[in-house]
């Protein structure tokens, strides 16, 4: 294989009526590699790759970048030469096929993996990670570009949506009324029906107590942050919000302190090509 080519370098080969071989006059490469499980608009003419689980984090995600790194966009107000693909698992069919591709196109270890912490230790699961691709590698006639450590980012946080509830950010924004406002309606959800969600049992495990009181359950954030399902708590407080969700979070990033978002931040900085661009203070 060739490492560095354009689209306009590349031919199918198909078999004609007569099963024959021949060129196709026109290469459309979106419909091939469409027909392979991912596409060539995710990965030729990009500098670097964020895989990400979730639709939601494909559209929350550049809103933390374009806070931190100013020569990203283009005039446009467009992600350049980055590509956040979904993919719904790390460890999916369509994640293999745009690694293997990867490593075709020059990109090689230029990508970071972004999974969810789901309330689990963060080292066991990248390394879960990186030896299952070890693995796939090993059994693999093409190689897959090595995925270490620096390449996958376990979020600190049970999932993305975690990392938007800071009470007096949300104060600043309307979304509640004030930051003792913001534990009451937590802690009336709580006795209400998130005891009962497997990620509220998880946080009751890891605390080893029933939440008493909003008092209680602020001492606790922390852990709750940790061990709660984001999706079940983010549309608490942002659910009547959800056709201005896009510019309510970016105004909630450029609020929030950069240590809200550290873990996401540190990750993507270990890469030279963020390095460069960071926005200047």
């Amino acid at each position: 294989m060739l490492f560095n080519f354009t689209r306009r370098q590349i031919r199918q080969v198909v078999l004609d009526r007569g099963g024959y071989s021949v060129v196709k006059e026109k290469t459309d490469i979106d419909v091939i590699l469409d027909d392979l499980g991912y596409g060539a608009i995710d990965l030729l003419g990009v500098s670097f790759v964020f895989i990400v689980e979730g639709k939601q984090d494909k559209s929350r995600l550049p809103l933390l970048l374009e806070k931190y790194y100013s020569e990203i966009y283009d005039k446009e107000g467009n992600l350049s030469r980055i590509s956040i693909i979904t993919t719904n698992s790390c460890t999916n069919i369509k994640t293999y096929a745009n690694l293997k591709y990867m490593n075709q196109v020059y990109l090689r270890d230029q990508f970071l993996m972004i999974r969810d912490g789901d309330g689990k230790d963060p080292e066991e699961l990248a390394g879960e990670l990186c030896r299952y691709y070890d693995e796939r590698g090993r059994d693999e006639i093409d190689r897959l570009p090595k995925v270490t450590r620096r390449n996958v980012l376990i979020l600190k946080y049970y999932s993305f949506e975690n990392y938007f509830f800071n009470p007096k950010i949300m104060e600043q924004l309307g979304i509640v009324e004030s930051e003792e406002a913001f534990y009451r309606i937590l802690f009336e959800k709580w006795n209400e029906y998130l005891y009962r969600l497997k990620s509220g049992k998880q946080f009751l495990e890891a605390v080893g107590k029933n939440m008493e009181s909003p008092e209680e359950l602020k001492e606790h954030m922390e852990e709750f942050k940790l061990y709660m399902r984001g999706h079940n708590l983010f549309d608490i407080f942002y659910g009547p919000y959800k056709k201005q969700e896009g510019e309510i979070l970016r105004r909630y990033i450029d609020l929030a302190p950069r240590e809200d978002f550290k873990d996401i931040l540190d990750a993507t900085d270990r890469f030279v090509y963020f390095e460069n661009r960071k926005m200047e203070k």
